[in-house]
C-alpha cells in the first residue's frame, strides 16, 4: 500500500472510531470513560494544517470534559499540551503559550512534563527566541522517558527546527534525517513537516534531487490527509524543481493538477503563479503559441484577484514571448496596453518598468530607425481602421 492510501486509511480509521465509539457510549452498550483513549487518539494524531478545516479542535474540548468528568487529570493536561500545538499550528503563539504555562503544575507526570517543555522549545523557535529554544530543548531531553513512546522524537524534531532556523543547515539536516527515522507513522502532522523541512534544506543546499524526493514524500502524505492547500503548493514547489531538472512532463503534470485543484477548492491566491509556471513550461518547449496563451490566461487570472503587480509581470513576459516569435508589433503594443494601465492603476514603478522595456524594444532589439518605421506602420494602420469605421457609419 502507497504512504497516500496508508495514510487516507488511518485517518478513515480515526473518524470510524469516533463515531462507532460516541454510537455506542449512546446507545448505553459502554461506559462513557471508554471513549477516552478513542478521542485522545484521534485528537492526537489527525493532522491539523492552517488554512485547511479539521475535526481536532472540537475532538479535544469534547476530550477535555470527558477526562474531567471522569477525573482523569492526566488525559486533561495531555488535551491541553495538544491544544497549544493546534494555536502554534495556526500561529497563535500567545494563546499557545499560556496554555502551555497552565500546564507547569507539580503533579503532572514525566510524559506532560516532556510534551509541555518541547511545545515551549517549538513556539520559541517560531517566536524567534533560538536560545530560549535551546534551554527547553535541553531541559526536555533530561526528563525521561521510554524509548517507544511517541512523544520522545519530539524532542529531536524541536531541535532540528531550532537548528534550521538558526541556520545550521547542515546540522539540522541530520537532525530533520534522525527524526524521520524514529517518528511514529501515526504522527502524520509530523512526518509531513519534518519532509517538507528537508526538502527545502536541500533547496537551499542546491540539491534538486533530494529536495524533489523529500517534497515529493510529503505531497504523497498531503494528498492521502487530503489538506489540498498544501498540496498545491507541494506541486508549485516540486514543479518549479522539475524545470531546471528537465523533466518538463512531470512539471506541467503537476502544474495542471495544482490549477485543477485550485479551482476545485477554491484557492485562487496560487491559481495565477501556476498558470505562469504552465506558461513557461511551454516557453521551455519552444511552443510559442501555448506560452502566450497560458500568459493571457495568468495575466486573466490576476486581474480577476486584484493582484496587479503580477499582471504587470505577466504583460512584461507576453511582450518577450511575442519577440520569440518575432512579432515586435504585438511586443509593442502588449506594453503599451501595460503602461496605460499601470498608470490607471497608480503604478508608478510598473509603469516605469513596462517604459524601459519599451526603450529596450527600440534602442536594442530592432534599433531606432526599424522601431521607428515600425510604429508609423501601427499608426497608419489604426488611422485606416478609424477612418473605415467612420465611413460605415
Amino acid at each position: 500500500m502507497s504512504a497516500e492510501h496508508s495514510a487516507a486509511e488511518m485517518l478513515r480509521t480515526l473518524l470510524g472510531d469516533v463515531a462507532l465509539a460516541r454510537g455506542a457510549v449512546a446507545r448505553g452498550d459502554v461506559q462513557q470513560d471508554e471513549l477516552l483513549p478513542v478521542l485522545a487518539r484521534a485528537a492526537f494524531f489527525y493532522p491539523v494544517f492552517n488554512g485547511w478545516p479539521s475535526p481536532v479542535q472540537d475532538w479535544l474540548e469534547e476530550l477535555t470534559t470527558v477526562a474531567a468528568r471522569q477525573g482523569n487529570d492526566d488525559l486533561v493536561h495531555m488535551a491541553r499540551v495538544r491544544t497549544a500545538v493546534v494555536r502554534m499550528r495556526l500561529g497563535d503563539f500567545v494563546g499557545a503559550t499560556e496554555l502551555l504555562a497552565s500546564t507547569e503544575v507539580g503533579s503532572i507526570t514525566n510524559r506532560v512534563r516532556q510534551w509541555t517543555v518541547v511545545t515551549r522549545a517549538r513556539v520559541a523557535v517560531r517566536s524567534g527566541h533560538l536560545d530560549d529554544a535551546a534551554r527547553l530543548v535541553a531541559d526536555a531531553r533530561a526528563i525521561l522517558l521510554d524509548d517507544n513512546d511517541w512523544l520522545t522524537t519530539l524532542v529531536e524534531v524541536a531541535d532540528a527546527e531550532r537548528l534550521l532556523e538558526g541556520n545550521e543547515i547542515e546540522e539540522a539536516e541530520e537532525a530533520f534525517l534522525r527524526a524521520l527515522t524514529h517518528l511514529s507513522r501515526e504522527l502524520l502532522e509530523e512526518r509531513i513537516l519534518a519532509l517538507q523541512a528537508l526538502g527545502f534544506v536541500y533547496i537551499s543546499q542546491a540539491d534538486a534531487s533530494n529536495a524533489v524526493k523529500y517534497l515529493g514524500d510529503a505531497r504523497e502524505l498531503l494528498r492521502g490527509a487530503g489538506i489540498w492547500p498544501e498540496v498545491i503548493q507541494m506541486n508549485l514547489v516540486l514543479g518549479a524543481l522539475s524545470l531546471p531538472l528537465g523533466d518538463r512532463a512531470s512539471a506541467a503534470e503537476l502544474f495542471d493538477e495544482a490549477i485543477a485543484l485550485c479551482q476545485e477548492h477554491k484557492q485562487p491566491q496560487y491559481e495565477g503563479v501556476l498558470k505562469v509556471m504552465r506558461a513557461r513550461v511551454h516557453a521551455a518547449e519552444r511552443d510559442t503559441s501555448a506560452a502566450i496563451a497560458a500568459t493571457l490566461d495568468a495575466a486573466g487570472a490576476f486581474a480577476e484577484h486584484g493582484q496587479a503587480v503580477s499582471y504587470m509581470g505577466m504583460i512584461a513576459f507576453l511582450s518577450e514571448l511575442y519577440l520569440r516569435r518575432n512579432e515586435p508589433e504585438q511586443a509593442y503594443e502588449t506594453l503599451l496596453t501595460g503602461v496605460s494601465i499601470a498608470k490607471r492603476l497608480g503604478l508608478p514603478r510598473g509603469e516605469s518598468a513596462l517604459r524601459s522595456r519599451i526603450q529596450r524594444l527600440r534602442q536594442i532589439v530592432l534599433g531606432p530607425q526599424r522601431f521607428d518605421a515600425m510604429v508609423e506602420s501601427i499608426l497608419r494602420r489604426k488611422r485606416s481602421e478609424l477612418e473605415r469605421g467612420r465611413s460605415e457609419l
